[in-house]
């Protein structure tokens, strides 16, 4: 089966054809000046005559993307394990990329440190606007993007896999010089510690400034060293464009005669590979690279229509009277947390279990319950919290906590229990849930939204309280696949 890997900057688009992992042809094409996707139109255009004068046909394509949008972190996190380090992931990330999470297209690998109990992220990011731009140009086409990566990364795993950087350096820098671009990044066994995208330094003359390259990379070299306490200097590999020889040749007198120095030309000889944009994009489909090596960027699926009531695939469809009773349930489990904190939780909990017995249970029943015996019970709860508002007998906001938390709530996110704990070590609100949406990555999202929207609320800044997720995992409600969650509010001065 044939495979196509195409890489994009802003200078050409290349396309590289294999067939079971063994190159098969390549095609360049300059483009007009595009940024951060924009005039697709062209770029469409220019996508199609590749695909027609390469006579490629295939329903998917691999895709690679230039340092320049690329955002590229290297974070830290304690030692945890897959499941809690996906569920801290985007909070942590959020704190080092200058966009939201639901604007970015992200992945990553990581690597274990037990020695010093931490865990390295290298995270990749891509605004998410602009891969659905690439996303519906290749639609449009009939083709659908098959992966998403960095065609820097690839590049530099690719030459791993040539061995034309060995294996088991410790740690080596590669540097890419293209025409106009620079790109360098460090790695240790082939884990990336640091990459960075800039344009070819140049002096007031547009000339190539050969003294500033290697101010820069020496530069890059002392931050590596300085923050991961590192005594050896890596070893330095250079990819240059054929025009670019002479500043690597000067690279390299300057720092080390160890430095190595590879041309597109020697890359793949049998091929004569003209620039490394071809090169990149073969590297994209090469079977050669190990997956584990790779970053790829999630790309995002469609989203569905958003749904006002809660929908099970095996449910029938839902009237009228029956989302009523859902508002009557929400209002229930809100009563039914404000009434067991005022100390009469017997009664509420028995209210509470009837009620969501009924709904999971005995759905199909619901188009029997009067209308009347629904609107008393929405009366009974609305009582209880307004009763509870009213009081001021605890001396709390609680209240005001839990208004937050209805306000913070997520599409398909649902709360099971609350306790709200009094000690002498303190008071806290610990919340268990679960969503249900059909779709893992989905519910997680809605869990990571709504730890967003309690955290960013003024309410729980002015209080400075710590708004911690303690757990999510998937698990079963009935017989559907939910995702499950523990949230825990605690106020800094230890009282809510």
């Amino acid at each position: 089966m044939r495979e196509v890997g195409i890489y994009i900057d802003e200078k050409k688009v290349s396309v590289a054809v294999s067939e079971r992992g063994k190159f098969l042809l390549s095609k360049s094409i300059v483009l007009p000046e595009i940024k951060e996707g924009e005039n697709l139109e062209e770029l469409k255009a220019i996508i199609m005559r590749i695909f027609e004068e390469t006579s490629v046909d295939t329903n998917k394509v691999s895709v690679g993307l230039s340092g320049k949008n690329i955002i590229f972190r290297l974070l830290n996190l304690p030692l945890l394990n897959r499941r809690e380090l996906e569920a801290a992931l985007p909070l942590e990330a959020e704190k080092y990329v200058p966009f939201r999470m639901k604007e970015i297209v992200w992945g990553y690998r990581y690597k274990k440190d037990f020695h010093n109990h931490q865990i390295y992220l290298a995270f990749l990011a891509e605004r998410k606007n602009i891969v659905e731009n690439y996303i519906a140009l290749f639609g449009s086409l009939g083709v659908r993007i098959d992966t998403l990566e960095s065609g820097f990364l690839s590049l530099f795993s690719f030459l791993v896999s040539r061995k034309y950087i060995p294996s088991n350096v410790p740690a080596a820098a590669f540097v890419n010089f293209s025409s106009t671009d620079m790109e360098i990044a460090i790695f240790e066994k082939q884990f990336p510690y640091f990459s960075r995208y800039s344009k070819l330094l140049c002096d007031e003359l547009g000339n190539v400034d050969n003294a500033k390259i290697m101010d820069e990379i020496v530069l890059t070299f002392d931050y590596y060293k300085r923050k991961f306490h590192r005594e050896i200097t890596p070893v330095l590999f250079i990819a240059a464009a054929k025009e670019l020889v002479d500043t690597a040749e000067a690279v390299k007198n300057s720092i080390s005669q160890e430095v190595k120095i590879f041309t597109p030309a020697e890359i793949m000889p049998e091929v004569g590979f003209e620039d490394f944009e071809a090169i990149k994009a073969f590297s994209l489909v090469a079977r050669n690279i190990p997956r584990k090596q790779r970053i790829f960027l999630n790309i995002p699926v469609a989203q569905e229509e958003e749904r006002e009531e809660f929908a099970l695939s095996t449910l029938p469809p839902l009237n009228p009277l029956l989302i009523i009773v859902e508002v009557v349930i929400g209002i229930g489990l809100l009563g039914f947390l404000l009434f067991r904190y005022s100390r009469q939780e017997g009664k509420a909990i028995a209210e509470l279990r009837k009620v969501t017995k009924n709904f999971v249970d005995n759905y199909k029943e619901y188009k029997d319950i009067p209308y009347s015996q629904i609107k008393k019970s929405d009366e009974e709860y609305s009582e209880k919290i307004k009763a509870l508002k009213e009081a001021d007998s605890l001396g709390t906001a609680i209240h005001k906590y839990l208004d937050v938390i209805a306000s913070a709530l997520t599409s398909g996110l649902w709360l099971q229990k609350m306790d709200i704990v009094n000690s002498v070590r303190g008071s806290f609100i610990v919340m268990k849930g679960y969503v249900f949406l059909d779709d893992g990555i989905k519910e997680r999202k809605s869990v990571g939204d709504f730890l967003l929207n309690l955290r960013n609320n003024g309410f729980i800044k002015s209080k400075e309280s710590y708004v911690n997720l303690n757990l999510v995992a998937r698990g079963k409600l009935e017989n559907f696949a939910v995702t499950r969650f523990k949230i825990e509010i605690r106020s800094k001065n230890d009282r809510l």
